[in-house]
């Protein structure tokens, strides 16, 4: 199985919930039992604790972090094709550990884009400034031929889809998920369908027939996108049996109004 692309929304590893979770050390106390909130995945980023604790706790779980980026986008690696894009949603906070991790399995690092949506809350009121963008690292898998052209006609993957003799942006500016879109994908961090659908077009083949992987596919916002963008064939993965039944009552809805479109 080889697939033409990949675009994803792997967690941050910045909260407490198990999804968001990857690398754990141990397990938060109760507030009653620690005396301190359970804020952040990373101790570091939220509270308690002396500064020597949180030092060495951030420390391990950055570490561990980058070690399971690595793993999965080593996976990723050996199911696509040479020359194929990937495309990665990451934190500001920790999207350097997953371009390394990406870089690490064997990805070549292209560039970033900066998903400006204008909307954030800090969470302190003094010390930290108000997040208003969200990084996406864009990396390919090496080429196998001595020019992209050439991997094109082996590969069919290896050219960013550009409007003539333009180039995109590494910026876009795209609001956050409507409340509509937030309340359909039951999702605590959906990616709004519309700007998943301009980043899978960026990336599709020249050809205009491609599959395209989306692990960590949560309620399908990436994969709903995909095929807006025209990917003919993708392929979700995700391990929570609920948020499955979201992306399959979703995808199920857009084929019924594309049918009924034509």
């Amino acid at each position: 199985m080889t697939f033409d692309g990949v675009l994803c929304d792997p967690p941050y590893a910045l909260s407490s919930q198990r999804w968001d979770d990857p690398g754990r050390q141990r397990e938060y106390k109760a507030r009653s039992e620690a005396g301190y909130g359970n804020k952040g995945r990373m101790k570091g980023y939220g509270r308690g604790g002396n500064p020597q604790d949180r030092v060495a706790f951030r420390s391990r779980t950055n570490t561990a972090f980058h070690v399971w980026t690595v793993e999965w986008a080593a996976m990723l690696l050996r199911v696509v094709k040479p020359g194929a894009w990937l495309f990665a949603f990451g934190s500001p906070r920790t999207v350097h550990r997953l371009t390394a991790g990406i870089e690490d399995a064997g990805w070549e690092v292209r560039d970033s884009i900066a998903w400006e949506h204008g909307h954030g809350v800090p969470k302190s009121r003094t010390t930290e400034l108000r997040p208003t963008y969200e990084p996406i690292v864009l990396a390919r898998r090496p080429l196998t031929e001595s020019t992209v052209p050439l991997n094109v006609v082996c590969w069919g993957v290896g050219d960013l889809r550009t409007e003539g003799t333009s180039h995109p942006e590494n910026v876009v500016r795209h609001p956050k998920p409507t409340k509509a879109e937030r309340s359909d994908s039951g999702h605590p961090t959906p990616k709004p369908i519309l700007l998943c659908s301009a980043l899978a077009k960026l990336i599709l083949p020249s050809s205009g027939v491609g599959r395209l992987l989306v692990p960590f596919a949560g309620s399908g916002s990436e994969m709903l996108g995909a095929l807006g963008a025209g990917w003919d064939d993708v392929v979700g993965v995700e391990q929570s049996d609920a948020y499955v039944l979201t992306a399959r009552r979703r995808l199920g809805a857009l084929t019924r109004t594309q049918q009924a479109a034509e």
